[in-house]
């Protein structure tokens, strides 16, 4: 099952491209259209086939967390599940107390290589 991973990690390091992510206020500004067309022109093949790999590697994870299954992508980070307990909150408009229930929840740790690769120094 992780062969499949592998592959995705093999066809986004082919030609040593760097994938530049433009932060923005409102979050990460590559939609799955670019996402895909960036990896079908590094893994050299069609917008298809990297649609159909980026899907499957969706699922796949997505499969993984419902068992409760952590999921570790080298050079990237983990996705895992974790426990959130019941609390009581505000609603915001009113202030009355609310109940939060228990859940679960998915929880992403970067990787130590992403984070010092973003973290390095600028050159002068």
């Amino acid at each position: 099952m992780y062969n499949l991973l592998d592959s995705i990690l093999d066809l986004a390091t082919i030609g040593k491209q760097q994938w530049l992510l433009k932060f923005t206020p409102r979050g990460v500004s590559m939609t799955k259209e670019e996402f895909v067309t960036k990896l079908a022109a590094a893994g050299k093949i069609t917008k298809k086939q990297a649609d159909d790999i980026f899907s499957t590697f969706v699922e796949m994870v997505a499969a993984l967390l419902k068992k409760g299954e952590r999921v570790a992508i080298p050079g990237l980070g983990v996705f895992s599940v974790v426990q959130k307990k019941a609390r009581t909150g505000r609603n915001p408009g009113t202030g009355a107390a609310i109940k939060i229930p228990a859940r679960k929840a998915v929880k992403f740790s970067v990787s130590s290589a992403l984070k010092q690769g973003l973290n390095k120094p600028k050159k002068k």
